[in-house]
């Protein structure tokens, strides 16, 4: 996280044992491959105005901004992250901060071996 904005094209992911909690390994091939100086874009569009793409029947938990990876990895773009909770599941809306577009929507599914977003 820099200045707000949650840069998930650097993150380092870790493995830890939930036994132990021991650290079982890490990978950084994304942080070393992406980290750069950024200039990001101005926020064109409100908060509240990209919270109004969330579904209906979904409760809103919070906004962030993130610069998010485009599907097939080959550019970037500024979005809000708001996390939404409903149907007994929990969600992560992307909108584009720029034109407003929902650009993806992800579902958290919990699973024995931890989270999963699909």
């Amino acid at each position: 996280v820099k200045d707000g904005v949650i840069y998930y094209p650097d993150l380092i992911k870790v493995k830890v044992d939930l036994g132990s909690g021991q650290v079982t390994g890490w990978e950084a091939t994304t942080y070393y491959t992406n980290h750069v100086e950024r200039n990001l874009p101005k926020v064109a569009v409100s908060k509240l105005e990209a919270q109004k793409m969330v579904a209906k029947g979904l409760s809103i938990v919070h906004t962030k901004l993130a610069l998010s990876p485009i599907e097939d990895y080959s550019d970037e773009i500024l979005t809000y992250e708001i996390k939404c909770i409903g149907n007994g599941s929990e969600y992560y809306y992307y909108v584009d901060v720029q034109s407003g577009e929902l650009v993806n929507i992800l579902k958290v599914i919990e699973t024995d071996n931890g989270n999963l977003l699909m």
